[in-house]
């Protein structure tokens, strides 16, 4: 059974299906309380600047460097030689320090979502080489 209701927010009508306990809004509420908590009325606004790690991390020079380094590696993890698992391209030489390296195929290497996990388990966040990966997948 719907029951007809008003929003809180917009004064639009919405309706509450009392067999699955959902409301449905009406796109003319969506879109009325998506203006209410956009831009600098959000709780996590940041005087509009986007971190410029951010923009990198999100970016399509990202995105192709990453596809390149799985193509040059054959979609196959190099710690276990896995095909067919969750994949990541991590940085032999760390992304922040190495702003020339950041999208040169040769500073990558397809590991396991799990190798990747452990490695970083083992050496940290930050501050990673390439000694640490030869290190790392020798054993």
């Amino acid at each position: 059974m719907k029951i007809l209701r008003e929003d809180f927010i917009t004064g639009e009508k919405i309706f509450f299906n009392t067999e699955t306990g959902r409301y449905s809004l009406t796109q003319t509420a969506k879109k009325e309380i998506s203006k209410k908590v956009s831009g600098n009325r959000h709780y996590n606004w940041k005087n509009g600047i986007t971190p410029k790690n951010k923009k990198i991390r999100t970016s399509l020079e990202i995105r192709l460097w990453r596809e390149a380094v799985f193509a040059r590696d054959n979609w196959t993890c190099q710690k276990m030689g896995k095909r067919g698992v969750k994949l990541q391209a991590h940085h032999v030489e760390n992304f922040s320090d190495n702003e020339k390296l950041r999208f040169d195929i040769n500073n990558g290497i397809t590991l396991s979502d799990k190798s990747h996990q452990e490695f970083h388990k083992k050496f940290g966040q930050t501050k990673n080489d390439r000694n640490q990966l030869i290190i790392f997948l020798e054993k």
